[in-house]
């Protein structure tokens, strides 16, 4: 079923936290903004009607998983920056094109498989976690081999964890039955805004960043070695950047019991 899962899905959960967000390389700052309050609550996760998950990150930034770019984050908006511009990507040809497009896969016998040919995308449930607010997503992918009639049954499923300093962990993981090999892989597809002017870096660690020309807002995107080390940066359009591991060999099986596990952190900053 497509849209909100009904075994998680309540009128409203709020988070009045006190900020004890001290984490290694982060402090009461954020990842670039002003000191957090400890007195004030930082971070609120509510539903807004059935289609739109909201989490507030109290006068610094808001990120809102929306149905219509499949549960992933439709906006993003910096509340010093300005609180009514989504630096996300802007509406696509079929869809709203989410900020991060969490993974896409080619299996060595069929197309790619993205998130805008997903099946039955689902918000399958949000909670409070200390400090932190994790947003659980899934979806599938189904694939028919037109010579055999055997039929691939794909699934794939995210959960991201938003912290009160900026700090926004992802985790995916990708089964299949039968099992396949995977010839390549993207993940961390992320999309900005064209309606502003960005700033683009590749930071010594492997990182990417985007920032505001000018400053108000920025974004790294951190990949961890998952499961190989030094993926490479790629791009398909001019706000548009993504990880990948291309060529592989030898090629990646994955099955229902052997996931494609993937893991990166973004960094979410504000001045």
């Amino acid at each position: 079923m497509t849209g909100l899962n009904p075994l998680h899905t309540s009128l409203a959960l709020v988070a009045c936290l006190a900020c004890s967000c001290a984490r290694a390389g982060f402090d009461g700052a954020g990842v670039g903004g002003d000191a957090l309050d400890a007195a004030q609550p930082c971070l609120q996760i509510y539903e807004d009607g059935a289609s739109r998950l909201v989490v507030d990150v109290t006068g610094r930034f808001v990120l809102v998983f929306d149905e219509a770019a499949s549960w992933q984050v439709g906006e993003w908006i910096v509340t010093g920056f300005d609180p009514a511009r989504n630096l996300a990507g802007l509406p696509g040809e079929k869809k709203l094109r989410p900020l991060q497009a969490p993974v896409g896969i080619r299996p060595a016998d069929a197309s790619w498989l993205i998130l805008n040919n997903a099946i039955s995308p689902t918000l399958d449930g949000h909670r409070l976690d200390g400090d932190d607010a994790v947003i659980d997503t899934s979806w599938t992918w189904q694939v028919t081999d037109a010579t055999t009639s055997t039929t691939t049954q794909y699934s794939t499923a995210v959960s991201h964890r938003i912290g009160c300093d900026g700090r926004w962990q992802v985790q995916a993981e990708v089964r299949a039955a039968p099992p396949v090999d995977l010839v390549q892989y993207e993940y961390a597809m992320t999309n900005f805004s064209t309606d502003v002017t960005w700033q683009q870096s590749l930071l010594p660690d492997g990182a990417f960043r985007w920032q505001l020309a000018g400053g108000g807002a920025s974004l790294t995107v951190r990949p961890a070695d998952t499961p190989l080390s030094s993926p490479e940066i790629a791009s398909d359009s001019q706000n548009n950047i993504y990880f990948t591991h291309a060529n592989l060999s030898p090629k990646i099986r994955i099955s229902s019991d052997k996931p494609l596990r993937l893991e990166w952190v973004n960094e979410v900053g504000w001045q």
